[in-house]
């Protein structure tokens, strides 16, 4: 009954992981005494599989007759952080700050590599996150940006995931000079300056509000075409349960992200 990594079922790794999870807890498990049929063993287990910063979360976690099985999920990017002074970083979806790095490739785009300098494949569908102005202080790896901004915009790129490459979608943008008042959505952009406002407050979405926020999208560019035709000062806003077409004027925003994406 004593316990080893063999006795240890984890969830395969993503492509993002470039660990031996299994030899990770052969190497903490080696000294262990531990049997299954202590009844505390399930709680260490659980304390040695949180420390590890890749795991985003333990979904499940139990003991049968032969051994013990992890459900886990990994952490792994969805947006890259365009920032001022410091060079791009990868976020997930809670904001948390991932190791790696991307480079540009004029045939097909950002190139994600892991922090091992491995391509990753297939590639994680970042989208650019641009922030006015973000705090880049404490910018350490696995620790999550010390901006509550970047946080939501990195929750929108989760939240228009599941359609952003069929829609056209390249960037989530929260840029305050765009606005006279104190309200300052975040907008979801196209590679040319088509815009979509989606949330003003993306914590506040639900799985149902945003199911029903891509189905507006995908219907709207269904029945009128591609979003790019938006960047002629017309914004569609998807805020309040329909698609809603809406003017703007020239912004300073687009002009300051053009010259950051031209760097």
């Amino acid at each position: 009954y004593r316990v080893t990594a063999d006795t240890v079922t984890l969830t395969p790794v993503n492509a993002w992981i470039d660990v031996d999870l299994n030899a990770k807890l052969k190497g903490t498990l080696a000294n262990n005494t531990h049997s299954l049929l202590e009844p505390q063993l399930i709680s260490e287990i659980a304390v040695e599989l949180a420390a590890w910063p890749f795991v985003k979360h333990i979904d499940r976690l139990e003991k049968n007759a032969v051994g013990i099985k992890a459900d886990l999920t990994y952490r792994s990017p969805i947006a890259i952080v365009e920032t001022i002074v410091q060079a791009p970083k990868l976020v997930d979806a809670d904001g948390v700050i991932i190791p790696g790095r991307f480079r540009e490739s004029s045939s097909s785009g950002p190139v994600i590599e892991n922090y091992a300098g491995k391509v990753v494949e297939p590639e994680p569908s970042c989208l650019r996150i641009f922030v006015d102005r973000p705090v880049e202080n404490g910018l350490e790896d696995w620790a999550r940006w010390p901006d509550p901004r970047v946080i939501d915009a990195a929750l929108v790129a989760e939240q228009i995931n599941p359609v952003a490459h069929e829609l056209g979608i390249s960037s989530v943008v929260n840029w305050p000079e765009k606005y006279s008042d104190a309200l300052w959505p975040y907008e979801l952009w196209t590679a040319v300056g088509g815009k979509v406002i989606w949330s003003d407050n993306p914590k506040s979405e639900t799985q149902e509000s945003c199911e029903a926020k891509r189905k507006l999208l995908t219907d709207w560019v269904a029945r009128n075409g591609s979003l790019d035709q938006l960047a002629d000062f017309k914004k569609l806003d998807v805020r309040n349960g329909r698609a809603i077409l809406v003017s703007e004027t020239p912004d300073v925003a687009w002009r300051t992200i053009l010259k950051l994406k031209s760097r």
